[in-house]
């Protein structure tokens, strides 16, 4: 295996036109008429970048293409204070300090075609008198810097003024990075997790020995869980991918821990499921992630063997192959998409706990490895965010508090904020705007709690007219 850096994401002319446009605001709508297409071929290059740059939102995405040089804040032109007000976008949102606005005094009036008297210009005058007044404030305010101190040294002055007080601003602290969300409604661990359209998704698991069929869907805005229609075969140490707008469980392991070649879709929209194309081989705790419209699963249990065999499915054609393997076997390894890529990271071959990355290129069909994580991980939350991983949790024999971020720009991975329940396994994990959710897990035995992390933070800058 080589090592090398990975190249930006390859978004094609339009789909840098349209994330050019979504920078700026844009509807879909708006893009459509000024891109001359319909807004479903929108949603489709949408769909197609989200994917390719490894972020969950328009926001995300915008600020990747700020990042990376796509596209350019440009400064608003002097305006009048009659303007309307400059509305904020997407990017100018996610970006946390504010650039100064160019300033341009009024346009001198015309001079008057009769002659007079040489004088001074009369739009000099306001800046002679400007200049004045700030000569006065600063020589008024060395004044009292020397006259205090002496006047103060006496009883008379000191009653007069007062006692100094000195009084220490309050240092600024950054708002806490991790919340506790309203629990599952029952505890489960080894389940599949999914986000979609705001809302996170929980199906199947197992809890206390018992498999499970149910879907919970959380929605953040009302802190609640709200349950779905149930899966049709019930399994643990299963995964789920988003194509298409729907979800895809593949295999998975059965009340009596026997892996399954079940390939089963649900549709949001619909609150259905469906059967799809048998797997070619009957698995579970497998590592899965969707890209470029295809399903990938890495690595898992065959039932008698830790396997390194790669297997991808193509909705469109119904028809699953095997890909080039991982470089050695393993179970419960988490995957996640940047840059065209997909990071398959940690894993167990059932005598030890891996910290492995390695790199997995659909198109060359081929690996890579890259720097392994700070810790040894197995069943462990893996979320891409703007181009960086987050690794949380799942020491599997032990607790792990630590957590860790890796930038894939410079191949490094260091420590970050310490989850409040460290879990020896994670139910599950997603990520929704700038957010991620770990849910469910085990920490001594199986828990219902609901972690959120804030991994970005999004700051709102107003955009000010120039001053006339």
């Amino acid at each position: 295996m080589s090592t090398e850096t990975n190249s930006p994401p390859s978004l094609s002319e339009r789909e840098l036109q349209v994330l050019r446009l979504v920078a700026t605001g844009a509807t879909n709508n708006q893009i459509a008429r000024e891109l001359t297409i319909s807004a479903n071929t929108v949603k489709v290059h949408l769909n197609n970048i989200f994917s390719k740059l490894g972020v969950q939102s328009r926001t995300e995405a915008a600020l990747y293409a700020v990042r990376q040089g796509w596209v350019e804040m440009t400064r608003p032109e002097s305006t009048s204070v009659n303007d309307a007000r400059v509305p904020s976008t997407p990017v100018a949102d996610a970006v946390s300090a504010v650039q100064p606005q160019p300033v341009e005094p009024n346009p001198p009036a015309p001079s008057p075609s009769v002659s007079a008297p040489t004088a001074e210009p009369a739009q000099h005058r306001p800046l002679l008198r400007q200049r004045v007044l700030v000569t006065a404030l600063v020589v008024g305010l060395l004044l009292g810097l020397m006259i205090y101190p002496l006047a103060s040294s006496t009883d008379a002055w000191r009653n007069y003024f007062g006692a100094r007080v000195v009084v220490n601003p309050p240092v600024p602290t950054a708002p806490p990075r991790w919340a506790m969300k309203a629990a599952l409604p029952s505890a489960r661990e080894a389940m599949a997790v999914a986000s979609f359209n705001g809302l996170v998704y929980a199906i199947g698991g197992v809890s206390e020995g018992k498999v499970l069929d149910g879907i919970d869907v959380y929605d953040p805005t009302r802190d609640a869980w709200n349950a779905k229609a149930h899966k049709p075969t019930a399994v643990q140490g299963s995964g789920a991918a988003i194509i298409g707008g729907r979800m895809y469980v593949p295999g998975g392991c059965d009340a009596n821990d026997r892996p399954t070649s079940v390939l089963e879709v649900y549709d949001p929209a619909r609150d259905a499921w469906q059967s799809s194309v048998a797997l070619p081989k009957a698995i579970c705790h497998y590592a899965i992630s969707a890209i470029e419209g295809r399903l990938y699963l890495f690595g898992g249990w065959d039932g008698s063997n830790v396997i390194s065999r790669v297997f991808a499915f193509d909705p469109m054609r119904g028809e699953w192959n095997e890909r080039a393997p991982l470089p050695s076997p393993r179970a419960d390894a988490a995957a996640s998409v940047v840059n065209d890529r997909v990071f398959v990271v940690g894993g167990r071959n059932g005598e030890r706990v891996f910290g492995d990355v390695f790199v997995y290129d659909p198109t060359a069909d081929a690996w890579l490895s890259k720097t392994p994580m700070l810790h040894a991980r197995a069943q462990f939350g893996l979320v891409a965010l703007a181009g960086n991983l987050y690794a949380l949790s799942g020491g599997w024999a032990n607790a792990l508090p630590e957590n860790e971020r890796y930038d894939t720009q410079t191949d490094k991975w260091s420590l970050i904020e310490n989850a409040p329940e460290p879990l020896e396994r994670v139910g599950g994990a997603a990520a929704l705007e700038t957010k991620i959710y770990l849910v469910g897990g085990r920490r001594g035995r199986v828990t219902a709690s609901v972690q959120e992390y804030t991994a970005l933070y999004r700051f709102f800058v107003p955009s000010v007219p120039a001053v006339q």
